[in-house]
This record gives structure tokens, sequence and C-alpha cells, in this order.
């Protein structure tokens, strides 16, 4: 599995990425805003509960499942506790500070 850098992200690839993430070939507008707004968010430390009240989602296992873990498998978004991800105090942040 090839590891994307964020550097690489931008809107026209977020589509594509969209894709390859949650796994669905129709492109979702608000999939892609979804994205997007994770990877500008995350330039700073951020936990699952900041993460998910600025996106707006409830369910932290779906919101984990769906957009959190395949991000942070891409090389996308990197934990801060990578040797144990499932700590309370587990944070995310872009791979990269560039902007796109």
């Amino acid at each position: 599995m090839s590891e994307i850098q964020v550097k690489e992200v931008n809107k026209l690839t977020v589509k594509k990425l969209n894709a390859s993430v949650i796994g669905s070939k129709a492109q979702d507008k608000a999939q892609d805003k979804v994205i997007m707004k994770i990877i500008e968010f995350c330039k700073q430390e951020k936990n699952i509960f900041e993460i998910m009240n600025y996106i707006g989602y409830k369910n932290r296992t779906r919101f984990r499942r769906d957009y959190i873990k395949p991000l942070v498998e891409k090389g996308i978004l990197r934990m801060t506790i990578s040797d144990k991800p499932t700590s309370k105090n587990q944070k995310y942040i872009s791979n990269s500070e560039e902007k796109y």
C-alpha cells in the first residue's frame, strides 16, 4: 500500500482520495468536504472528539472506521501515540504542515 503525502493532496485530488479512503466510486461532495476539513483541522494535534465536534459527527466508532483509520493507513494523518492506537490520550495530526 503506497503512502500518500498530505502535501500532494489538493482540491483536484480529493475525489480520488475520497474513493480510496471511503472505498466508494460514487463521489459525494459532502464526503470530499469532510476529508478536506479533517486534513485542514488536524494541522495541529487534535483528539477524536475535537475532530468529531468540528465535523459534526456523533458516532465515534463509525467516524473512526470510515474516516480516521483510512486516513491514518494512507499516511495522511498520523497518530501521536502510534504504539497505542486506542489510547485515551491519542491525538491525530496531518503529516505535512504545507498548505495545498
